[in-house]
């Protein structure tokens, strides 16, 4: 920092006022060449390192908390919970648990950001009349930093690594390790300054720069665009999908879905390959955003896109089908359809078509529960499908489309007039072929109530005895397939049984006559 000396200060006045320690003033002296240490003129500049500068330890706020995170005041002490709105002071460590996040913002509008899986320690935060001076040691994980300009203030903000020291000058920066203790450091916007082994590089906005333990940071490179979001709506059923455009010497893509468009409530993170789609197995119903980061062969993430919104409402779910099975065959122009129970579900709403793309729909209906017997117009191929109704309104996503069969019935045979052969009848029909058997029925009546013969044969043909009763009798004949699906009965044929005459009555009557001329 720049002191510009006014009329009646001293060397003394000034580091009593200003230093932290009065034993740095021949330090100060040194630094500035001062060749009489008692004589400074009003309009002199002084530099003052910031380090020397006293201060008042400058408290951070817990603003944002998502999941686990821990907090202890000294490395002797036992680690605490974090609460929203817990005090940050300087001295205190803080680490986040897996799938945590916490954003830590002090006084001046300065914020720090720490991802998953990250431990940090507050080493210094104090401030100033003239200046901000806040020093961290980044132990692992992943930073994200937002620092505000300070009107008349300088500032000083440091993070340290195992590997690596970054001094920056701009307003927001990420900063990592892993566990091989490599930094890498990316800036969003302003510069940073990134040193170790004795090297230092100025990284500018849009670029980053890599430290690997024992080494000095590689030349600062330009950092990839980011890949621009690809959505297929709607997002009604689960795993959800999520596919990136092409980035020309990505490695991989750093793919976040949040809660919101800041990008701090963060419901998944994955870093997956740029052909691969962004895949979410598990979420609930609500607004999304998603956003992706393009990484280089040396690891570094680049911008990110901006924040794509997304609704998904995969309750209530698709219903699974129960019956018919896939590839039934049925008999009956009447399919009972059923399906499992939705829990969310008030309702449901069933499509049969003749295509599988229900262009040609030929029962949509609404059921209110579970099972429907719907009836199709004739036998052919059909598909059906199955979606579950909310209390709302909203349909869910359709389940699996399923198909079946209704098989044509066997052919009528064709019946021929019975044949009264002495004292046998003989029936006789249409043969249809190998593939069919037949039932035969024989009754008094027309409407087949009472049946007095009722017989299955391989043949077209069925010999009965003539009956003892005289009158009317009907026959019906059907065909049965080689599944034993049978078919409907013929229209009935009738034939007669006639009275037999008494001729042995004709031998009492002539001798009845001559009894009486006797007597």
């Amino acid at each position: 920092m720049d002191l510009t000396v006014v009329q009646g200060d001293t060397l003394l006045g000034v580091c009593g006022k200003y230093l932290e320690a009065k034993k740095n003033c021949h330090k100060l002296a040194r630094i500035n060449r001062l060749k009489n240490p008692d004589r400074i003129y009003a309009g002199q500049k002084l530099a003052i390192p910031i380090s020397f500068l006293k201060g008042i330890p400058m408290e951070g706020r817990v603003t944002f908390i998502k999941g686990d995170a821990w907090t202890r005041e000294n490395k002797s002490a036992e680690w605490a919970a974090l609460h929203p709105g817990d005090h940050v002071r300087e001295g205190n460590s803080l680490k986040t648990g897996a799938g945590s996040t916490i954003e830590i913002t002090f006084e001046d509008g300065s914020s720090i950001f720490q991802n998953p899986d990250t431990a940090l320690e507050y080493s210094t935060t104090r401030q100033g009349p003239l200046h901000l001076l806040r020093e961290l040691f980044l132990l692992g994980g992943h930073t994200i930093t937002r620092v505000k300009g300070a009107t008349g203030k300088e500032q000083r903000f440091i993070i340290r690594t195992p590997s690596a020291l970054a001094s920056v000058r701009g307003t927001e920066f990420r900063l990592s390790i892993d566990g091989a203790e490599t930094t890498r450091s990316e800036v969003m916007n302003g510069i940073m300054d990134v040193g170790a082994m004795g090297r230092d590089v100025a990284v500018r906005e849009n670029e980053g720069t890599v430290v690997q333990k024992g080494l000095p940071p590689i030349a600062p490179r330009e950092l990839l665009p980011p890949p621009q979001v690809i959505l297929r709506p709607p997002f009604d059923t689960l795993p959800l999908n999520v596919g990136f455009t092409a980035i020309s010497g990505a490695t991989a893509y750093r793919v976040q879905l949040t809660r919101d468009r800041d990008g701090k409530d963060i419901v998944s993170e994955q870093t997956i390959e740029p052909e691969s789609p962004f895949t979410i197995n598990e979420i609930e119903d609500g607004a999304y955003y998603v956003r992706g980061m393009s990484i280089d062969d040396a690891g570094l993430a680049g911008m990110s896109s901006e924040p794509v919104p997304i609704t998904v409402r995969v309750n209530p779910s698709p219903p699974l089908p129960v019956s018919p099975a896939e590839g039934a065959e049925l008999r009956s122009d009447v399919v009972e359809m059923n399906w499992q129970t939705v829990q969310e579900a008030v309702g449901y709403h069933l499509q049969i078509a003749t295509d599988r793309t229900f262009s040609k729909t030929v029962v949509d209906m609404a059921p209110g529960d579970a099972r429907y017997a719907a009836t199709v117009p004739e036998p052919g191929h059909y598909f059906y499908r199955i979606r579950s109704r909310a209390a709302d309104g909203y349909e869910g996503a359709w389940s699996a489309t399923r198909s079946f069969i209704v098989v044509p019935p066997p052919p009528v045979p064709s019946l021929e007039k019975p044949a009264v052969e002495g004292k046998e009848i003989r029936i006789r029909w249409h043969d249809l072929g190998a593939a069919y058997t037949y039932h035969c029925q024989v009754s008094r009546d027309s409407s087949f109530r009472e049946v007095m013969v009722d017989r299955k044969t391989d043949g077209p043909e069925l010999v009965i005895q003539k009956p003892e009763m005289p009158g009317t009798y009907y026959v019906r004949t059907s065909a049965i397939d080689s599944k034993g699906y049978e078919g409907n009965f013929s229209p009935p044929q009738s034939f007669e049984v006639e009275s037999r005459f008494p001729y042995a009555l004709l031998g009492f009557v002539p001798l009845g006559m001559l009894l009486l001329l006797l007597f």
